[in-house]
C-alpha cells in the first residue's frame, strides 16, 4: 500500500520485509508466547477480548504443537462487551477507554441486592448464547448511550458500577467455561484490553476447571508490538520463542545524567551516594516515610513494578490519605497495590502463584494477616489485593529493599503505586523524577545510587 511504502523509504526498510499481522492474533501471539506454556507440548485456549481491533471484539483459538493456531471463534466490534463497558464509564462521567479501572473499583462497595435493577438492565443488553458467543441485543455506539441515559435516569452511580463489573465478571467466566467444556482444555492464556481487568482475572484463575491460566500483563493495545515479535520468532526462525519473564525493558540512565541533573537542582535539593541503596530506603520506609524509587530500566507496559514507585508502609490505614493528600489524588473510592515477597505470599494471599503473578494481573483474597501488615495495599472495601509478588531473580534489587524493610519490621511487603504526579505519565528521566519530588509531598527520593529530598 502507499501507507506501507511511505513508512519503507522514510526509515529504509524494503517493502518485503513488511509483515502483516491482524490485531487479535498479535494478542494470541503475545499471551500464548509470553506465558511458556508453547514450551510444554501440550493444548493451550486462547481468549482475546478488547474493544475493538480490525473490526473484531473477540477471538478464541486453540493452539498445539503439532497443528498450530486454529481459530475456533470470532466476533465482529458490535458484540464487544469491552466498548459497552467504555459506554458505561462514559454514563458516569469518566473518560471512555481511559477509566475503565475506576468503574471497576467503586463495584465492590455495594451489595449485589442494591444494584439488582441496573443488572437486570444490564442483562437485557447484553447476554452469551448457546453458542458461546457474546451477543448485543441492544444498540451500538451514541445510540447505546442514549438508551442507558433513559433506562438509568435516577439510578445511583455506584449501582450502575457494581452491575456493570458483575454483568462483565458473569458473562466472561461463562465465555470461558464454555470453551473450557468444548474443548477440554484446562490451560488458558488471554489477551487484550479487557484483560486488564484483574477482578475478572482472579475468578477465572479460581475457576475449577481451569488448571493454568496467564493473563498477559499490560494486555491492551501496547502489548500487540509483542504479539508481533513473538509471531516473527514463529514464522521466521521456525522456533517458539522465550516467555516473558521480568518487564524491565524500558531505558535507564547513566550515572553521569543523574550526577548533571541534581546539580542543576542543587539550589532546591540535598542529595548523598550511599552504597546500600536497598538498606536505606528500608529504613526510611520503616520509620514511616514516603519515597520515590527511580533505579535500573522502566518498566515496560502500565504497572509500576519497583523501579519507578513510590513506596510506604502498608500497615497503617491513614497511608492511604496521607498519599492522596500529598502526591496521587485519587478518586477516594480507588485502592493501591501491594508488592509482596515472593516467599511471603502464602502468609498473606490465597491462591499465590509467583510464577505468573509479578506483573499485577490479578487481584487475590487476603488471610487476615495480610488485613494487618498491608491493609493500606488492599481494596478498602472488599480486602483483595493487586499484588506484585516480588523474587528475587526477577527483581534483585527491588527483593533487597522489601527483605531488608522485613528484617526492620517482620513485614513482608510494603504499598506500591506508580512514581508520578497526579494525570501524569510514570516519569521517565532523573530530571522528571526530582521535579516530581519538589511538586508533591514526596519524602525521599531514591534515584539510582543517591538519595535525594528537599532543603526545606
Amino acid at each position: 500500500s502507499k501507507t506501507i511504502r511511505a513508512y519503507c523509504a522514510a526509515y529504509g526498510i524494503r517493502p518485503e520485509q513488511v509483515h502483516k499481522l491482524e490485531h487479535h492474533s498479535a494478542h494470541r501471539y503475545a499471551a500464548l508466547y509470553g506465558s511458556g506454556f508453547s514450551a510444554r507440548a501440550a493444548p493451550v485456549l486462547a481468549f482475546t477480548l478488547d474493544g475493538s481491533g480490525d473490526g473484531v471484539s473477540n477471538t478464541v483459538s486453540r493452539w498445539d504443537p503439532e497443528n498450530g493456531h486454529e481459530l475456533l471463534a470470532q466476533q465482529s466490534s458490535y458484540h464487544s462487551i469491552g466498548e459497552f463497558y467504555s459506554l458505561v464509564t462514559q454514563l458516569l462521567g469518566m473518560r471512555p477507554g481511559e477509566h475503565e479501572y475506576k468503574v471497576m473499583g467503586l463495584a465492590p462497595y455495594v451489595a449485589p441486592e442494591h444494584s439488582e435493577r441496573a443488572y437486570n438492565i444490564f442483562r437485557r443488553y447484553m447476554h452469551l448464547n448457546d453458542r458461546g458467543e457474546i451477543i448485543n441485543n441492544s444498540r451500538f455506539g451514541t445510540a447505546m448511550l442514549a438508551r442507558m441515559r433513559s433506562d438509568f435516569q435516577g439510578e445511583r452511580f455506584d449501582n450502575i458500577a457494581s452491575a456493570m463489573q458483575r454483568h462483565f465478571e458473569n458473562i466472561v467466566l461463562d465465555w470461558v467455561r464454555y470453551w473450557q467444556a468444548k474443548t477440554n482444555i484446562a490451560t488458558i492464556v488471554c489477551g487484550g484490553g479487557c484483560f486488564m481487568n484483574v477482578k475478572a482475572n482472579m475468578l477465572i484463575a479460581e475457576l475449577p476447571e481451569v488448571e493454568n491460566a496467564f493473563f498477559l500483563p499490560s494486555c491492551g493495545d501496547e502489548s500487540t508490538a509483542l504479539g508481533g515479535v513473538y509471531y516473527l520468532a514463529e514464522t521466521l526462525d521456525e522456533r517458539a520463542p522465550d516467555r516473558l519473564t521480568d518487564l524491565y525493558k524500558g531505558p535507564s540512565s547513566t550515572a553521569d545524567e543523574v550526577e548533571r541533573t541534581l546539580s542543576e537542582f542543587s539550589d532546591q535539593i540535598v542529595w548523598r551516594k550511599t552504597d546500600d541503596m536497598a538498606a536505606a530506603v528500608a529504613e526510611l520506609l520503616a520509620a514511616g516515610n514516603i519515597v520515590g524509587r527511580f533505579d535500573g530500566r522502566a518498566e515496560w507496559g502500565a504497572r509500576a513494578l519497583g523501579n519507578r514507585s513510590i513506596l510506604c508502609r502498608a500497615d497503617d490505614p491513614l497511608s492511604v490519605r496521607k498519599l492522596n493528600q500529598a502526591i496521587k489524588m485519587r478518586d477516594f473510592w480507588m485502592p493501591f497495590a501491594a508488592s509482596i515477597l515472593a516467599e511471603d505470599a502464602e502468609r498473606y494471599l490465597y491462591g499465590a502463584d509467583s510464577a505468573k503473578n509479578s506483573y499485577m494481573t490479578e487481584t487475590y483474597r487476603t488471610k487476615p494477616l495480610a488485613q494487618e501488615h498491608l491493609i493500606s495495599g488492599l481494596h478498602p472495601y472488599d480486602h483483595t489485593c493487586r499484588a506484585q509478588i516480588v523474587s528475587e531473580n526477577i527483581s534483585p534489587s527491588y527483593y533487597r529493599v522489601l527483605s531488608e524493610f522485613k528484617r526492620l519490621t517482620g513485614i513482608g511487603g510494603v504499598l506500591n503505586t506508580s512514581l508520578n504526579l497526579h494525570g501524569a505519565p510514570i516519569v521517565g528521566s532523573p530530571r522528571i523524577a526530582v521535579e516530581t519530588l519538589l511538586n508533591s509531598g514526596l519524602g525521599y527520593l531514591a534515584v539510582a545510587g543517591y538519595l535525594v529530598h528537599r532543603r526545606n
